[in-house]
């Protein structure tokens, strides 16, 4: 998952787990109309207008430590959400149609 904002959201790398190892990255373009970009997060749920994210973990024996923050993004005309499907995801026969491509499914 990766949030784009007009703004800063003062999401700090170091924050999350290892300072020398932060999953999660910070960049700033200064021409783009979402200036700020914020990768390394899994997307939990959406509700009440508010994305509720935590952290992507470097390895999966470190997912869900009860020590990493859930963060709530609010939905709003200054942030984007990009959600993409993980690695792991095995799409189901009904997906896999259109020359190989996933479908579009609602």
């Amino acid at each position: 998952m990766t949030i784009f904002s007009k703004e800063n959201l003062n999401i700090r790398p170091v924050e999350f787990g290892d300072p020398n190892c932060a999953p999660v990255f910070v960049t700033r373009s200064r021409s783009a109309a979402y200036a700020y970009k914020y990768e390394g997060f899994t997307f939990l749920l959406r509700s009440g207008g508010r994305y509720f994210v935590t952290v992507t973990p470097a390895y999966p024996e470190h997912a869900w430590q009860p020590y990493e923050p859930v963060l709530v993004i609010p939905e709003d005309a200054a942030i984007r959400v990009q959600l993409v499907r993980g690695a792991d995801y095995a799409p189901t026969p009904a997906e896999a149609t259109a020359a190989g491509r996933l479908a579009f499914t609602c």
